[in-house]
């Protein structure tokens, strides 16, 4: 199992409502892959431009398959223009400590235009 705990930080609450609109789409298309065992996120109470994620995988293929779906790559060329600042913690079965930075590299959220304005710091 993996579990990815993550902070969107957004520049404006114009850009956060472009990436929630997106962000929905694709969150309903993630709940229907085999893989998945949860797929949330939330929009911090006391901080408008923060955005919580919680990811939980069957598996590192199960993420490899996640990131490579069509909605994903599709979620990448709408959002991927946007700053945003993305702190990422990913975990292995038990809360072990698991290397996400093996899996995500500086050309992950990209796109179609090849450029990333969204800045991920695996914690």
């Amino acid at each position: 199992m993996i579990i990815i705990i993550a902070e969107m930080k957004f520049q404006s609450v114009n850009d956060r409502d472009h990436v929630l609109k997106e962000w929905m789409a694709s969150e309903v298309e993630s709940h229907k892959e085999p893989g998945i065992i949860e797929y949330r996120s939330a929009i911090d109470l006391h901080d408008p431009l923060l955005m919580h994620v919680l990811e939980i995988f069957t598996s590192e293929e199960a993420l490899i398959t996640h990131h490579a779906s069509q909605h994903m790559k599709t979620l990448a060329s709408k959002i991927g223009h946007i700053k945003t600042e993305v702190i990422a913690k990913a975990f292995q079965g038990d809360l072990t400590p698991f290397d996400l930075g093996k899996l995500i590299t500086p050309g992950t959220f990209s796109g179609e235009r090849g450029n990333s304005a969204i800045s991920v710091t695996v914690a």
